[in-house]
């Protein structure tokens, strides 16, 4: 078998380089599966029994705790396919196909610039030639299989994962005002301001029913709200009250002591960022009530929930919208439909004689 192999290197292989991928996908593998690191830095003595001189052998290693699943942040891979396109290289050489790649479209594109190119592929198994039909079936299956096997360990580890989330033992990132004791239990943050923070968030919206006048109180009483962004490495960060900030403590359900998992949902956005979006509450995975201690009860939750979306902006009719009581005598605000369009009409105020007076008109009128 060995000798058939080496049939298929010919010279004009060997007037070019020969290069060695090394990859590993995480950086714990790195440290610690130091045996698969070493095995694939001995195949160098393979591409010498070949043939290859030492100094005529490239190691492509820059690409340690990198996934294997696409090639967009992973250089050294990116660079071999230019090199094979380049008629650069006449041997790859991998320990097994899955560390070159995870992903079929990216090891399908480095067959077809290695077939262009006469580029011989070799593993732990043996030497293929893309030119070859027999090779390239052998090593279109070994890609599938090495694709097949990253989503079978992605569904085994979500499993896992799925299967602690639904006892309440998966350890997830607490928000703000919560912290962990040396058990894993959930408790109050230790530093009562912050405590304190958070409460009076819920204690105004409760008064006011609305984000933006909640903000707005927490400006004109010139009062932080506290933060934890995702580059501050658990920092805690005070700073003014925006909307979002507080919409994202009302909307979060372990401040009411709900043990949750996939209530959100990563959405791609145009830009390229992944966006996490709050699902339905049906939807949701795994819903834990009175799980740990909470700011607020479930029921209050669940009327902020409504309150929010009565107040949303983001119903598709209008009628359904229904916003937050605001300053003036008009007792009908956001109550009022137009009979004509069926919209809520706007209240406009005058000051005919010096007296002031109200009328509630059509937003087509205005």
């Amino acid at each position: 078998m060995l000798e058939q192999s080496a049939q298929k290197v010919k010279p004009e292989h060997l007037s070019r380089r020969a290069c060695l991928y090394v990859r590993q996908s995480s950086l714990h593998q790195v440290r610690h599966h130091t045996e698969s690191t070493r095995c694939q830095y001995d195949l160098r003595h393979r591409a010498r029994a070949l043939g290859w001189a030492n100094d005529c052998i490239d190691v492509i290693d820059e690409d340690q705790g990198r996934s294997g699943a696409h090639a967009t942040h992973r250089t050294g891979f990116r660079d071999l396919l230019a090199r094979v396109a380049a008629r650069e290289v006449g041997l790859v050489l991998s320990l097994e196909v899955s560390r070159l790649c995870r992903n079929n479209a990216d090891w399908h594109q480095l067959l077809k610039f290695a077939a262009l190119t006469d580029t011989l592929i070799l593993d732990e198994e043996g030497i293929y030639d893309p030119n070859c039909s027999n090779d390239k079936l052998l090593l279109g299956l070994k890609g599938s299989i090495s694709e097949f096997e990253l989503q079978c360990l992605k569904a085994r580890l979500q499993g896992g994962r799925l299967n602690k989330a639904l006892r309440g033992e998966l350890i997830l990132p607490l928000p703000v005002g919560f912290a962990y004791t040396d058990t894993k239990a959930v408790v109050l943050d230790p530093d009562e301001s912050v405590v304190e923070a958070i409460k009076l968030i819920f204690d105004i919206f409760r008064r006011e029913g609305s984000i933006t006048q909640t903000a707005k109180w927490l400006q004109k009483q010139d009062l932080r709200v506290p933060s934890q962004p995702r580059n501050s490495r658990g920092k805690l960060e005070w700073s003014q009250p925006h909307i979002p900030r507080i919409r994202n403590i009302l909307r979060n359900p372990r401040y009411a002591g709900c043990y949750t998992f996939g209530h959100r949902k990563s959405q791609p956005q145009p830009d390229g960022r992944i966006k996490q979006v709050m699902q339905p509450m049906s939807k949701w995975l795994v819903c834990i009530q009175e799980h740990h201690v909470g700011y607020i009860d479930w029921d209050e939750f669940l009327r902020n929930q409504e309150t929010l979306d009565r107040n949303g902006s983001s119903f598709k009719l209008v009628q359904a919208r229904q916003t937050p009581q605001r300053e003036g005598p008009a007792l009908l605000q956001s109550r009022v439909l137009c009979g004509r369009c069926g919209l809520q009409m706007r209240v406009k105020y005058a000051k005919p004689n010096g007296r002031k007076v109200w009328y509630y008109a059509c937003r087509d009128d205005i």
